[in-house]
């Protein structure tokens, strides 16, 4: 197979003259050709120096974007964690420390309370339940006598997996509240359950921590997609979160998805192991990539600029080239 060189292929196609005309068409012809040609050797390097550059920062960019989201989410995430061990490992202690009989003491069980408020925070009344799911004692601030909890579904969980936390409820109490539940298997006796209620105003505090911009919003929701923290801009507390948000799984995760309203957002997801809870941020791409629109703005106008300078240039140094050479 017979190759063209480049010089060939330029002296041939590119800068070919005409056989037959006047001088000045040749020199015109001669004219368009160099041009053409030095437009092509300079505009397409820089179109794909451009590109590339572009791409590359997008991607950067995007990186830069995602990681921070991941760590606050997940740090975030690890504060809730935390809270609800510290108070399920307290549960769990009194449990290990006080015999049923203890328990079931008034006494006592207002005495464990008190410690528990001073040294604590959110804790609000205690109760003490035998196997068959009946209120033996309890201390707080209401007048809960002879309740029977057997057909509750978080009674009979705590019996098999010896532990439970509850989504957000209002229940007897009215306002929103988690229950957290430990029980004792001990070796003389039945199973009993200590139960404590927690006040969720922590979980506003942990959120407020993240120390959110007003654009932004952060909140928890539940397996089935129930608020267990008010948003923002996406429902109250107890309400059906009006986000599309991917329930299950586990991690941290960020997508770029639109919002019922329209919205162009980032949201990162993470998911609690225990309870089954999924933390939610939320940003506005528009803020995040506020650097993004600068830059593809500044980077359309440099391109411009160089196009035209390159043009003016070439067809200024074409005509020197040109009329010298006539």
């Amino acid at each position: 197979m017979k190759t063209i060189k480049f010089g060939d292929f330029v002296t041939k196609y590119i800068l070919r003259l005409p056989e037959e005309g006047t001088s000045p068409e040749r020199y015109k012809a001669l004219r368009r050709n160099i041009i053409i040609l030095m437009i092509l050797v300079t505009v397409i390097p820089l179109s794909l120096m451009a590109t590339i550059n572009y791409y590359q920062y997008q991607k950067n960019l995007r990186n830069e974007i995602i990681t921070p989201l991941n760590v606050l989410t997940n740090k975030t995430k690890r504060s809730f964690e935390l809270f609800l061990e510290e108070r399920l490992s307290t549960g769990r202690f009194i449990t290990s420390a006080y015999s049923f009989e203890e328990l079931s003491d008034q006494r006592i069980m207002n005495r464990i309370l008190a410690v528990l408020k001073k040294e604590f925070e959110g804790f609000i009344d205690l109760a003490l339940i035998d196997n068959t799911g009946n209120m033996i004692s309890y201390a707080g601030p209401y007048s809960f006598t002879e309740k029977d909890y057997s057909n509750q579904s978080w009674f009979q969980e705590c019996l098999i997996k010896g532990a439970h936390i509850s989504d957000v409820f209002l229940g007897y109490r009215k306002f929103p509240h988690i229950s957290i539940s430990a029980h004792n298997l001990s070796e003389d006796g039945p199973i009993w359950i200590f139960r404590a209620t927690i006040d969720t105003k922590k979980f506003d505090q942990i959120i407020s921590m993240m120390e959110l911009d007003p654009e932004s919003d952060a909140f928890l929701i539940n397996s089935r997609g129930i608020l267990q923290t008010n948003s923002k801009f996406y429902g109250k507390i107890l309400e059906p979160c009006s986000l599309p948000v991917p329930l299950g799984g586990h991690g941290t995760y960020v997508s770029e998805i639109e919002d019922i309203q329209g919205n162009e957002i980032f949201a990162a997801y993470s998911y609690f192991f225990e309870p089954d809870y999924t933390l939610v941020l939320v940003k506005p791409s528009s803020l995040i990539l506020k650097t993004w629109f600068t830059f593809r703005t500044e980077i359309f106008f440099i391109y411009l600029a160089s196009v035209l300078l390159i043009g003016l240039l070439v067809y200024k140094l074409t005509n020197v080239q040109v009329n010298h050479i006539k």
